[in-house]
């Protein structure tokens, strides 16, 4: 099965291969990545184990290529991304095993696999950046002032405890910076990672997978700079929960399903629990982040100018505030789309889809108010039930598209016939029910139905041809015995019989019997 591109992206060419991906895989990919934990635990982080790492890096970098190679032409670019990042993280990995072996220095910032582990988080985040437009372009863009407060509170806090903290190094700024850009990065990654999850709430499972993945990788790197800073001999943990993370990637790779998945807020006019609650998250965090730092450097003695946390915290703030007012803005149009479907669904509900006249329901709750009407103040109401001649005909010869253009038509001659307190209903294919409240008597009520009926006598124009096509009427004045509508409507069917025997065009009254209209 191949990716299919998404909607937003209009129609794309197939893939040029078919993706063959199998359970089978997914389930080795992850066996392996247990594997080479277990591996890592039992050498405790020995050479055996870094090798079992590389390979399993290396595997998921195999499939990524392959799947990038069989994907659409709208995700092979970020299957492809992926997959270079995976390589640099082998290749780095690799060298950084080798100098280890070697007796080398691995950790020399900037001139060994450092500058290869960097080069990766390009790929990485241009991977899960081109997921983010691809997917919800709209969503994404209503997300950014998150995505800016997040970058801005993580990068200060990067800053603070990897750069200036009395627990970073001696080393030189330059290796000091080099450090800190790994958490930098980092933060970049998680907020690709929070946009996407902001943008795409209804995102596949590969999608999700990706998403795992770079939870798990940034996660990996925390854990490192946290041990450099604290000067921990053993990130024993981290380097499994790195591993995993590429062990994930991997079975994102193997695994069948759409990677850019139709979100379900893409259209920005609505805005489900899901997105509503990450969305939440991200502010609460933006707006704890800051404040936490600058306590804990304050606590630690860190020495922090004062227009930098001000214009963080300023900044952040700033952010904040304009995506909440947005957010509320996303909120009353939700609301407002909300009552004007209510609205929709009300009049479908009451209504006829192909006249936009009103069904029987509603006729029959209009109806009932007019009989009401009627018993309490006097006068009567009358009843017409319509029917066209020969519609079957017509619409067996010029077809059924001809037929609803003719009903169509029909219904707004009947519009214009009756008066304007009228009520003009569709009960049935070529069947109309006209419910007239507050007619004085008998001959006012026929006088309306021999207007409708003048009104109705062809000819129509379907197409190319005119139809002569009529309709016979059947007329009811509500009485005593009619204890409700369905009472009234039945006995104007009964009178519209009358008129069918007595010839097309006819009018017929249930007390009078037939005249010719």
């Amino acid at each position: 099965m191949t990716d299919q591109p998404a909607p937003t992206e209009g129609p794309l060419r197939p893939a040029r291969t078919a993706w063959l991906g199998r359970p089978s895989t997914v389930v080795g990919i992850l066996g392996a990545t247990v594997l080479v934990g277990v591996v890592k635990l039992w050498t405790g982080n020995g050479t055996l184990g870094n090798v079992a790492g590389v390979l399993l890096i290396a595997v998921a970098a195999v499939l990524l290529a392959v799947r990038a190679s069989a994907a659409s032409r709208a995700s092979r670019p970020i299957w492809g991304l992926l997959a270079g990042g995976a390589a640099l993280n082998a290749l780095a990995e690799g060298l950084w095993t080798a100098l280890d072996a070697l007796g080398g220095d691995p950790g020399a910032a900037s001139l060994g696999p450092d500058s290869i582990y960097l080069a990766s988080y390009a790929l990485m985040g241009a991977a899960v950046g081109m997921l983010v437009r691809r997917t919800a372009p709209r969503a994404a863009r209503a997300s950014l002032p998150d995505v800016a407060g997040f970058l801005v509170v993580s990068g200060f806090a990067s800053w603070q405890f990897f750069v200036v903290s009395p627990g970073a190094s001696d080393d030189p700024l330059f290796e000091r910076l080099v450090l800190a850009a790994y958490p930098l990065f980092d933060c970049v990654l998680l907020a690709l990672v929070f946009w996407y999850v902001l943008a795409a709430p209804s995102a596949g499972r590969v999608a999700w997978l990706i998403v795992a993945f770079t939870v798990l990788y940034t996660l990996a790197d925390v854990m490192y700079g946290v041990a450099d800073v604290l000067s921990l001999t053993d990130p024993g943990v981290a380097d499994i929960t790195f591993a995993t993370a590429f062990g994930v990637l991997g079975a994102a790779a193997a695994c069948r399903g759409d990677l850019l998945a139709t979100p379900a807020i893409g259209d920005g006019s609505h805005v489900p629990w899901r997105g509503a609650v990450a969305r939440a998250l991200i502010v609460s965090a933006t707006l704890a982040i800051g404040p936490v730092t600058a306590m804990l450097s304050w606590r630690a003695g860190v020495e922090t100018p004062a227009w930098l946390v001000i214009g963080v915290l300023g900044s952040a703030g700033v952010l904040v505030t304009v995506r909440l007012i947005a957010l509320v803005h996303q909120l009353e149009r939700a609301e407002r789309a909300s009552r004007q479907a209510e609205v929709r669904l009300t009049h479908w509900a009451t209504h006829d889809a192909l006249t936009d006249l009103p069904n029987r329901r509603l006729l029959e709750d209009r109806l009932d108010m007019a009989m009401r009407q009627a018993r309490r103040d006097g006068g009567a109401v009358g009843v017409l039930f319509i029917d066209m001649d020969g519609f079957k005909a017509i619409n067996d010869t010029h077809g059924h598209a001809a037929g609803d253009h003719l009903l169509v038509e029909v219904a707004a001659r009947i519009r214009t016939a009756v008066r304007a307190t009228d009520t003009v209903a569709r009960v049935g294919g070529d069947e109309f029910v006209v419910a007239l409240p507050g007619v004085s008597d008998a001959d006012e009520a026929r006088a309306v139905a021999d207007a409708v009926a003048a009104a109705l006598r062809g000819p129509y124009r379907l197409g190319d041809a005119d139809v002569d096509a009529g309709a016979s009427v059947g007329l009811a004045l509500v009485e005593e015995d009619d204890a409700d509508p369905v009472a009234a409507i039945a006995r104007a069917d009964s009178a519209l019989g009358a008129a069918k025997r007595a010839g097309r065009g006819q009018v017929a009254s249930a007390l009078a019997g037939a005249r010719a209209s």
